[in-house]
């Protein structure tokens, strides 16, 4: 993949008006152009510095990218073949995301099509926003529910016990 700056954008989809165009290049979530297929076009360098990657190493399919479980894999993989075949865009899909060698990351990512002159899908453009960091707090606040429950469960059996042990026996 090349990175995107403003030329590769233009070249990448033609017709992009500069504004556009400039918009993706300097965004502070990552974008990434990809053929109908999933050929990885172009990403801009937000989508680079999330994936702790430079665009030689990025991988040439989009596919390659998730690192999720089966279940997310699909779902975006079913948003994606739906898009490129014509259909709108789907609401954001929360999935993981792994470049080459690096740690992996979660991303809240939204697919939309951009079509040509005929209105078929020419390109898919990802938009992934990185949420790795309220991913993790989710995971560390259900934990602390879980534990919470826990503890709440042991507070009630021992004063049960003791309610049993002590006065109640004394009746």
């Amino acid at each position: 993949a090349t990175p995107m700056d403003a030329d590769r954008f233009a070249e990448v989809v033609p017709g992009a008006t500069a504004r556009y165009v400039d918009f993706v290049a300097a965004a502070p979530d990552g974008f990434v152009v990809t053929d109908a297929a999933g050929k990885v076009l172009a990403a801009n360098p937000a989508f680079l510095d999330m994936l702790n990657c430079r665009s030689e190493n990025l991988p040439d399919n989009f596919f390659t990218l998730l690192d999720s479980g089966d279940e997310d894999v699909q779902a975006i993989t079913s948003a994606f073949q739906a898009i490129s075949r014509g259909r709108q865009p789907f609401p954001p899909q929360k999935v993981r995301l792994k470049g080459p060698g690096v740690r992996p990351v979660w991303g809240g990512i939204i697919l939309s099509p951009i079509r040509n002159n005929k209105k078929t899908v020419q390109f898919v453009v990802a938009m992934v926003e990185n949420i790795t960091t309220e991913h993790q707090s989710a995971l560390e606040l259900a934990e602390m529910r879980r534990r919470l429950l826990e503890s709440g469960e042991a507070e009630r059996l021992r004063l049960a016990q003791e309610l049993h042990d002590g006065p109640m026996q004394d009746l």
